[in-house]
């Protein structure tokens, strides 16, 4: 196996780096507009509190913007990203704590939101 020179691995490690990430918080956020919307494209009219997360995995490529619908819809990294989001919610879901029906409600859009995302991969 051939080895890099180490100028060439700095470079591809800074680029790495330069790349955005998207954080926890800014992935709750596109898994909650995600679970409203039911599907996985939703409207390019956010919430103002909404707005630096979504902007954050749009730089990131979760998401990508089709202007002309006024949508924003997920990315295939995005929608694997959300949905390994939405199994572990589910998973937690299912324990005796969550038993109200409020929660309920939530397990049937956590369900929806999943069968929605498998058949669109």
């Amino acid at each position: 196996m051939a080895k890099r020179p180490s100028s060439q691995l700095n470079r591809e490690i800074a680029e790495s780096l330069a790349k955005p990430r998207a954080t926890d918080t800014n992935l709750f956020a596109l898994t909650e507009l995600v679970l409203r919307a039911g599907r996985s494209s939703f409207s390019n009219r956010l919430d103002r509190v909404d707005y630096p997360h979504i902007k954050r995995t749009l730089a990131a490529g979760l998401v990508e913007a089709d202007p002309a619908a006024g949508l924003l819809r997920l990315t295939s990294e995005g929608r694997d990203v959300v949905l390994r989001r939405l199994r572990k919610e589910q998973t937690r879901m299912q324990q005796p704590a969550y038993s109200r029906p409020e929660d309920d409600r939530r397990r049937r859009q956590i369900d929806e939101a999943i069968t929605a995302l498998e058949r669109r991969s």
